[in-house]
């Protein structure tokens, strides 16, 4: 496993079995066999395989994945995903062309974050009664690829600058995806540049959290 930016990943040629428990964003382009919990979202790529149990905050699937996905937020299935299994989450989008078999429950009260439980992992009580919860913030994702060709483009630069908040800046992986999280609400300028190609820019609105998706094909 290693760690790209603010997104750990599980590489295309590598494999795992056992219990995975994360936090904040994990990417599977490999083969997992297992349980998994996360307190966070979780993103199966379009190489990836997974045969697991799944217990996340939110499930983005664009590879095949052989098992019930509980997430507590929602759950996304893209072309050309494969999911075979159950499916529970307040929310539940799945793109045309995907393949999926099994059940689909649409909780309007979702599980809550409390019932993912992680080994090591204790919940923190604050009990100052001036304290706020910091605002959710959101994550800006996609896919860049060739406009004539539809391959995936590696390594291009993802940047996202909003005025008076900050900046954040990353790169698409093999598979030519990419993330930008921990976003604060506002309008965020993204830039994509990569060899070859002229430099694209767009802008996306945040705004209480959540996920937004910018691609460049």
């Amino acid at each position: 496993m290693a760690k790209n930016n603010e997104v750990a990943f599980l590489g295309k040629d590598a494999r795992l079995e056992g219990v995975l428990n994360f936090t904040d964003t994990f990417r599977i382009d490999g083969y997992f066999k297992g349980e998994i919990r996360g307190k966070g979202t979780l993103i199966v790529g379009e190489t990836g395989v997974v045969e697991s149990s799944i217990k996340v905050s939110v499930a983005v699937i664009h590879g095949e994945v052989r098992g019930d996905i509980r997430a507590v937020e929602k759950i996304e299935l893209h072309l050309p995903g494969k999911v075979i299994g159950d499916l529970e989450a307040p929310s539940v989008a799945i793109g045309e062309g995907v393949i999926f078999e099994g059940n689909c429950r649409i909780r309007k009260n979702g599980p809550s974050i409390e019932e993912i439980e992680i080994p090591g992992l204790e919940p923190e009580l604050d009990t100052d009664p001036d304290w706020n919860p910091a605002p959710p913030l959101g994550t800006i994702y996609g896919v860049v690829a060739d406009t004539d060709t539809g391959q995936p483009i590696e390594g291009a630069e993802v940047k996202g600058k909003c005025k008076g908040v900050g900046k954040r800046k990353t790169r698409t992986d093999d598979s030519g995806c990419y993330e930008l999280t921990g976003l604060e609400d506002g309008e965020w300028k993204v830039e994509m540049k990569a060899r070859g190609y002229e430099k694209v820019t767009n802008r996306v609105v945040v705004f209480g959290g959540g996920r937004y998706e910018q691609n460049y094909t």
